[in-house]
C-alpha cells in the first residue's frame, strides 16, 4: 500500500466513527491545553520568584536554621536504686501493708 492509500483509508475511517473521533480529538485538545497552561503558570511563578530575589540586591542567599544547633547532652545522672535498707517501712494504718510484696 502506498502512502496515498493509507491516508485515504485513515480519513475514511475517521468518518465512520464520528462521535469517537470527536471525543478523541477533544481529549487530545484538552490534554495539550492543560499541559501548556501548567507549564506557563510554572514558568511565570519561577520568573516572579527570580525577580523578587533579584530585587533584594544580591545574588547570595544564606539559609540558616531557626534554632542553634543542639549541643550533645551529658549522660543522665545515675540514680541509686532503692534498697530495703533505704526504703521506709509502710505505715501500719495502710491496708495494703498486710499483703506480701511481689517477688
Amino acid at each position: 500500500m502506498s502512502i496515498n492509500d493509507l491516508l485515504h483509508l485513515a480519513i475514511g475511517r475517521l468518518g465512520t466513527g464520528k462521535m469517537r473521533t470527536a471525543l478523541t480529538m477533544l481529549g487530545i485538545i484538552i490534554g495539550v491545553a492543560s499541559v501548556v497552561a501548567l507549564v506557563s503558570v510554572g514558568s511565570g511563578r519561577h520568573q516572579g520568584i527570580s525577580n523578587q530575589l533579584n530585587a533584594l540586591g544580591t545574588n547570595l542567599l544564606t539559609v540558616s536554621p531557626a534554632f542553634p544547633a543542639a549541643r550533645p547532652r551529658a549522660a543522665p545522672l545515675a540514680r541509686p536504686r532503692p534498697s530495703p535498707s533505704t526504703t521506709p517501712a509502710p505505715s501500719p494504718d495502710c491496708p495494703a501493708s498486710s499483703t506480701s510484696p511481689p517477688s
